[in-house]
């Protein structure tokens, strides 16, 4: 039976399936935010705090979709363009041999994502065999229109399904939810604002806004997938 990459249940079903491999490792740190509190006079204190958080490490799943999918990548910088958010983009030299074009201006968070969704691209094997100054414009395109609604959006193109993989990877929902509910605690309880969140689980802010607060829900589809998933 041949596997789908087209809809969110599929781009869940497969990190999950890298998770339960045991090729996401975690590594902790600190993270600051401000607090407020109000003082006995009335006045507004502002207090730092501090508490430790994991992020997944996208090293181990790199190694292991290399060593699965037999095959090599390069890296190849280029200075990005002010006019797309495109951070990184994939052409195969041949069937394994694979080049990842990168911004190197993007933050060390964007590169990650970027990272990890192209490396989604090698292992489902959506990959262009070249980059033509036409091809690039027409990926360029696609990558710009990602992000729509993951609900709405049944049948996805390999852009938007990487992107969700991108997601439910450096997001994932962890053994039981634990991670997922973690995190999401830090969004409902201590109401962190977008910046400390994504530097949490260091994922571009983009990200964190469109997981909680676009008109889709994602943060709600993705957890209801996930707690239903085979």
């Amino acid at each position: 039976m041949t596997e789908s990459y087209e809809t969110l249940r599929d781009a869940v079903r497969l990190s999950r399936r890298l998770h339960d491999k045991n090729v996401l490792s975690f590594q902790s740190h600190q993270v600051s935010y401000e607090q407020y509190e109000i003082a006995d006079d009335g006045s507004t204190k502002e207090i730092q705090k501090t508490f430790t958080f994991d992020y997944v490490e996208h090293q181990k799943l790199a190694a292991h979709i290399l060593k699965e999918r037999k095959v090599k990548v390069s890296f190849r910088r280029y200075s990005g363009s002010t006019t797309t958010n495109v951070i990184a983009m994939t052409y195969a030299i041949d069937e394994s041999n694979y080049v990842i074009i990168y911004d190197g201006n993007a933050t060390d968070c964007k590169k990650r994502f970027a990272f990890v969704k192209e490396l989604m691209h090698i292992y489902i094997g959506t990959v262009e065999e070249s980059l033509t100054p036409e091809s690039i414009e027409l990926l360029l395109e696609t990558a710009s229109m990602c992000r729509r609604d993951p609900l709405l959006a049944r049948k996805m193109t390999p852009e938007d399904f990487c992107y969700f993989c991108a997601i439910e990877t450096l997001i994932p929902y962890g053994r039981d939810g634990n991670y997922r509910k973690k995190f999401t605690d830090l969004h409902s309880k201590l109401n962190l604002t977008p910046y400390t969140m994504a530097y949490a689980v260091k994922v571009p802010m983009t990200v964190i806004h469109y997981f909680f607060e676009c008109e889709s829900k994602y943060a709600q589809q993705s957890m209801a997938i996930n707690m239903n998933i085979e």
